[in-house]
Parts: structure tokens; sequence; C-alpha cells
């Protein structure tokens, strides 16, 4: 079905349901072209509008929140900018209960690696959802999405929209799926199943070859893309040095005393908890600091509650706990602040599809220290961009194979804060590095001219 065949009463109705599936952004905020044409030059602009001679259709995204994540963050600002531009894009979430999303948090955490001895009760679970109530809770985004006709393109993210494909596969617009995950050494049964899906749709796009390229087998139409940040977000933007002040100082922060950050959700597969292990050794060196874990909570993610009452566990075994700060980042302002005034930014990830926390930090010139997985690597440089801890080996149900090796992985990452807490001019040459690295490779700018070239290529 293309657009051109449905009829304008049916489309009215479907635009109505749409309203629930529908980004709609602020109708009070400012443009982004003009500021990024000051960051970036007018020709660098000039190059990116005559883009909209190479589309005549529009771009749709499909993903399962608005809010909460790197995605979320990702789409928001390029479909803003790209409007901007003059090429249409739109946004759709998928809605779904509970459940649903209890079951897509089990994918993602088999995707990253931890075995999935009820990977056949997920899948079937999964399945369960779409065809008993899914389809029909989403049946006003299938209707739109069927009206796609062979001029649009539509880009459907990670596993929980992905069943859609099955509802669309004679849709004539160009499809792909983007995958976000690190899928590394997934469990075998669900990568699987979700490479079945995938290979239904024209292309995919993930964040580095090597997460996909060896689940595939023949399949030829893979593209990489990295993520990006927005530098006029309110995550992102200068901020005046009495604000942040005064942020801290709301949340209980010391003024004097060196601050470790790390900002994810509360996932096993950032291991908060080693990151508070690594908190104490370094205060049981002699060495003054505080630690503040900034956590954002995201609509499609059932296990925050668990890991936020594991990490509290943690932090009450601490001799230090008074200098241990759980702060909620939903405000991106103060997420923004906390990665200004930090002496380090911290990311102790297991497992990262990029780590666009690790981008804002670098773009803030501050210095990182990171696991070297992933999307991070692409990012920081041991001791060039930033600084880097080697990753250690896990079990497939996540946990460390070796506990003498986390042991000496949660040292190594003491040791390094330590390095920078006493060496800070070493640590502000890098930073600068960093902070150069994010500008001319990971802006939204740089991001939305790479998607384009993936959507035309694949076209030509």
């Amino acid at each position: 079905m293309s657009e051109n065949t449905v009829d304008a009463t049916a489309m009215s109705e479907i635009a109505k349901g749409l309203e629930k599936h529908r980004y709609s952004p602020e109708r009070d905020e400012e443009a982004l072209l003009p500021r990024y044409t000051d960051l970036v030059g007018l020709e660098a602009i000039r190059n990116l509008k005559e883009y909209r001679e190479r589309f005549s259709g529009k771009i749709v995204h499909v993903n399962s929140t608005f809010e909460g994540g790197g995605v979320a963050e990702l789409l928001e600002r390029e479909v803003r900018l790209s409007n901007e531009l003059g090429i249409q894009m739109e946004w759709y979430k998928i809605l779904g209960h509970n459940d649903f999303f209890d079951t897509t948090k089990g994918f993602h955490n088999a995707l990253q690696g931890k075995s999935s001895a009820n990977a056949l009760a997920l899948i079937k679970n999964y399945n369960h959802f779409y065809n008993n109530g899914g389809r029909e809770l989403n049946s006003t985004l299938i209707k739109y999405l069927r009206t796609l006709g062979e001029e649009d393109i539509l880009v459907i993210h990670d596993p929980q929209p992905l069943y859609l494909i099955n509802f669309l596969e004679d849709v004539k617009a160009l499809k792909l799926w983007r995958i976000h995950i690190d899928t590394t050494a997934p469990d075998a049964r669900t990568m699987e199943y979700v490479i079945s899906h995938a290979k239904k749709f024209n292309g995919i796009i993930s964040t580095m070859e090597d997460f996909i390229k060896p689940h595939v087998g023949r399949y030829e139409q893979l593209f990489t893309l990295s993520p990006s940040i927005d530098p006029f977000s309110d995550k992102n933007n200068a901020m005046e040095s009495e604000e942040i002040e005064e942020r801290m100082l709301n949340h209980g922060i010391r003024a004097g005393s060196p601050l470790l950050v790390q900002v994810s959700r509360l996932d096993p597969w950032k291991d908060p908890v080693g990151v508070i292990r690594a908190f104490d050794m370094i205060r049981d060196s002699g060495r003054e600091c505080q630690l503040a874990l900034v956590y954002n909570s995201a609509s499609d993610d059932p296990e925050g509650a668990v890991m936020e009452a594991l990490v509290k566990e943690e932090r009450a075994k601490s001799l230090y706990q008074e200098d241990i700060h759980l702060v909620l980042g939903d405000d991106p302002r103060d997420v923004n602040a906390f990665q200004r005034y930090a002496s380090i930014v911290i990311q102790k990830s297991i497992r990262e599809g990029f780590g666009l926390t690790v981008t804002e930090a670098l773009y803030k010139k501050n210095v990182v220290v990171a696991t070297e997985v992933g999307g991070i690597a692409l990012q920081v440089q041991d001791n060039t961009t930033g600084y880097t801890i080697s990753p250690y080996r896990v079990t497939d149900d996540g946990t460390p194979s070796s506990l003498r090796e986390y042991r000496e992985h949660i040292s190594a990452l003491a040791e390094k804060c330590l390095h920078i807490l006493n060496r800070p001019e070493e640590s502000r040459e890098i930073a600068a590095r960093g902070e150069k690295r994010v500008t001319k490779n990971f802006l939204t700018v740089s991001a939305l001219q790479n998607l384009y070239d993936i959507l035309i290529s694949y076209r030509q």
C-alpha cells in the first residue's frame, strides 16, 4: 500500500490515531542551524543543505521511547536538525505493556552477552505480544507505515519494534534496521532469532562492523554509523560557573573535594557497583574525593529499580558512604553540571554500543576513564584523548569469569583515577585533545551527513 492509494478520509483517521505514537518537539525551541553555522562554518551547512536535492520522500524513525537513554537523545537532535535543513524526518514510538518491556530488556541483556537460559521463553513472549494485542495496540502506527512509498525511508531501531517488519514486507519504502547494542558476544539463540528478522530489512546499520558482521552470514547490506551529540542541547550547552556550583550544592556535593562521576542508567552492564568498589580503594589510599552516580530513568527499562536497590546496598557497606551520591539525572542541566564540575568522568561499562556519556564528557574538555569496550574505543585512546582500562572476561550470565581478574580491573580503575588526580596539567592536555576529536567526528551535523550518505549510497 503506498500513500497515494489511501483516500483522504482514511489518512485523516490514521493521523488522529498517530498522536500517541508521534514525537512532537516543543514549539518554542531555538533553531539549531544558525548555532551550528557559527560552530562548524557556513560551508559545512551549505554542504548539508545540498542533500535536499537527493531526497524526494521522508525519513521515518521508529523506536520504543521518547525519553531516557542514548537512542532517544540521538533521534531528538537528528529530527530537529534534519527538518530545519529541509529534509523531512519523522519519529514514532511503539506502545507496549510492562511485560513486553521486561521481555525486550531480556533481549537487550542477551544480545550484550548474558546467557539466557530462558531465551526460548523470551522469544515466545515477544511473539505473543505482537500476535496477541501488540499488533492491535500499534495498529494505527502500522497502518501509517504501510502508506510509505518507494521514495520514503523507514529506520527501525533496536529489538523492541523489530517485529514490525513482519507487517511491512510488501511496503516499497527502503527499510533499514539500526541496532545500537554491543553484540560482540551475544547469546546465540537470541541473536539467531533477531537476525532472522533483521535480514528481512533492506539493510542493517550498526555502530561497528564487528558487532554485527559475524552473525549475518552472506548478508551484504551492512552499514556503520556512529551516534552523536548536540552541543546546543540542555545537556551539553555552556553553563555559567554560578549555576554549576548551585546545582552541586543542591545535591550535597562538597566544594573543594575532587568529584568522580559516572553518568548512566543503573544497569548491570555499566557496573555501578564496581565503580563504588574502585572509589573505596581510592579513599583507602588516603586520597580525599567524592563519587556521584548520576542515573536516568527510561520508560523501556524495567531493571532500574532492582539495580538501584543493589547500588544502595553496596553504598551502605562503604566506610565512605556519606561521600557517595546517587543523583537522579532526569534534568539534563543537572547532568551537564556534573559532567562539567567533575574532576574525572568514569564509564566502567562491560559492554557498550557507543557511550554517548563519554562523548558528552569529552566535548566538555573533561578527562575520561573508560573501559575499552565497544564504541568507547572509537572515542578514547589511552593517554591520547582519555584513559582506558582493559575489560575483564565475563561468564554467560555477565558475572566475572575470574574474581582475581575482576579485582585487578577494579584496581586498575582506581590507579588511573589516582594518576589523573595527581597530574592535573597532563590530564588537561589530554582532555583538550578529546574535545577536538568529538567536535570533528561526533556532533549531530557529522552524524546526519553520514546517515544521508548511507541512504543515498543504497539508492544508487
